[in-house]
């Protein structure tokens, strides 16, 4: 059966799957016994988010319906009672570092937006109107929430207060870009996520408090001549015969210059690489590419960009995830199905080279 979602508990010591089987499973990652099991669901379950005091698991099903159609619940592991909330619900969903509230997303009328679960009150409340969002994630202070924008076929990154204002954007992509599962770094200061522009998957970051695109009527002549000379390249004339120096990221007008945004490609090879997870520490991510034909697991080092290579299985390994002590827990495709695999961060690592390729 496929492995769709793993999580760690917050001391590193258990880590929690679910997958088509429908069973909620428990293992220590010590020793990779399995110490629970929770049954009874009715279907495949697609996603996990533990709460960060460890007392509630919310997860993702289809509860014997379409696939696309999903319900969100919350499993008590103190009474073992599941809740479930009303309404269909989408797409990863994230709970504050209190471990108070959850935000999801939900389709309302045509368009997903953001909502928000307390688990004390039993309510919720809905802090978007047509937004159009998927992936949202709190901030590491519980202040922020990063998510993903997705208008006439292309994504763009936004952040929204707890309390639903202060809306920004921070990218402004027209080319059907994909980002997919932003996530903060453990100090706050940078959203890592994936990145899909046409062939294959790449992983990004960029700073949390960037300054947001412009607001303004893109159609009018002033603004079209200005967006005109800020897409020029290095070099160019204007109209006046004056060079136009112009350093930005060509998806974007809102980042007059590099270090505004941090907006970078970390890997963008002509593998794909997914998965992306940060280490505890912040130090680097984990994540998953088959830039030697199978999907394995590799380390990439924040500090110097140097990348390893973790795994060297032959049926893919997917979707890691690392404990505070360094255990690597990943899913893995063996004989007839999924299984979990798990490794200590440094029993097997060799350089690892990923030619980039204009994103």
């Amino acid at each position: 059966d496929n492995v769709r979602a793993l999580v760690v508990t917050k001391d590193g010591k258990h880590l929690i799957s679910a997958g088509d089987d429908a069973v909620i499973k428990v293992w220590k990652t010590s020793d990779g016994q399995q110490v629970a099991r929770m049954e009874g669901h009715e279907e495949c379950i697609f996603s996990l988010a533990l709460s960060p005091d460890g007392k509630n698991l919310a997860y993702l099903t289809s509860e014997k319906q379409d696939y696309a159609i999903t319900a969100l619940k919350i499993y008590d592991f103190e009474t073992g009672k599941k809740t479930k909330l009303k309404g269909s619900a989408s797409t990863r969903m994230s709970w504050s570092p209190d471990g108070e509230e959850l935000v999801f997303s939900r389709n309302k009328d045509g368009f997903d937006d953001l909502y928000i679960y307390n688990v004390a009150t039993d309510k919720e409340r809905r802090i978007s109107a047509k937004l159009r969002s998927k992936d949202p994630s709190f901030s590491p202070d519980g202040e922020r929430i990063v998510f993903v924008h997705n208008e006439d076929g292309t994504n763009n990154l936004g952040l929204i207060d707890r309390d639903g204002t202060d809306l920004v954007y921070l990218t402004n992509n027209n080319d059907a870009t994909q980002y997919s599962a932003p996530r903060f770094s453990p100090d706050g200061e940078w959203l890592l996520f994936s990145v899909f522009r046409g062939e294959d998957r790449d992983i990004a970051m960029m700073r949390s408090d960037s300054p947001p695109r412009p607001d303004f009527n893109k159609s009018s002549p002033g603004i079209r001549k200005m967006m005109s000379k800020m897409m020029a390249k290095k070099g160019e004339e204007d109209e006046e015969g004056e060079v136009e120096v112009m350093d930005v990221f060509p998806d974007s007008v809102a980042f007059a210059h590099p270090d505004s945004s941090g907006f970078r490609a970390l890997l963008a090879s002509s593998a794909d690489e997914r998965d992306p997870a940060w280490l505890p520490d912040g130090s680097g991510f984990l994540f998953a590419s088959d830039q030697g034909g199978i999907f394995n697991i590799y380390r990439y080092h924040m500090e110097n960009g140097e990348v390893e290579q973790l795994t060297n299985v032959v049926g893919g390994a997917f979707v890691p995830t690392v404990s505070v002590d360094d255990e690597v827990v990943y899913s893995s495709y063996h004989s007839n199905n999924y299984s979990l695999y798990r490794f200590k961060l440094g029993e097997f690592e060799r350089d690892a080279y990923f030619e980039s390729v204009a994103m």
